[in-house]
């Protein structure tokens, strides 16, 4: 049970809600989510490709909810109900950080767009670790079964 001072809420919910989830159908899609996802549906993205980080309100930090795949060679970051897509290309990664403490994990890219070095970070449960493993592979440019000895 997490208690929010900023909003005033109990967050009650199992805490197996807040971990990220693997998607196997479209329909387990949020819908505010499918006008964005479209291009790369229609070019072929499977349901399975697909990441579901929900939203987690800690004591006075919020994770907003967002959705990520790998395709081909990008990795995208679909956030605020599809409203935010950022989609980053392996070749313009610059360095990948894995950061761990405890149960909360942290993916830390620093990439080049537009002429910019810039950083985006997504936090999840530790327990969902192995789930971000195709994701890291992409960016690092590995194939996306690759795993260290």
């Amino acid at each position: 049970m997490i208690f929010s001072k900023k909003d005033g809420m109990i967050d009650t919910r199992p805490t197996a809600a807040s971990w990220p989830k693997r998607i196997f159908e479209l329909s387990d899609v949020p819908e505010r989510f499918l006008p964005a996802l479209r291009p790369w549906l229609d070019r072929g993205l499977e349901p399975a490709q697909m990441i579901f980080v929900p939203r987690v309100q800690h004591w006075l930090t919020v994770i907003p909810e967002s959705l990520l795949f790998r395709f081909e060679q990008e990795v995208v970051f679909v956030e605020r109900g599809g409203e935010d897509v950022l989609v980053i290309e392996q070749k313009d990664v610059l360095v990948v950080r894995h950061y761990m403490e405890l149960l909360k994990c942290q993916m830390s890219i620093l990439y080049r767009q537009d002429g910019e070095i810039r950083r985006k970070s997504l936090s999840y449960s530790r327990m969902s670790d192995d789930l971000m493993v195709e994701i890291y592979n992409t960016l690092l440019g590995n194939p996306p079964e690759y795993a260290p000895n």
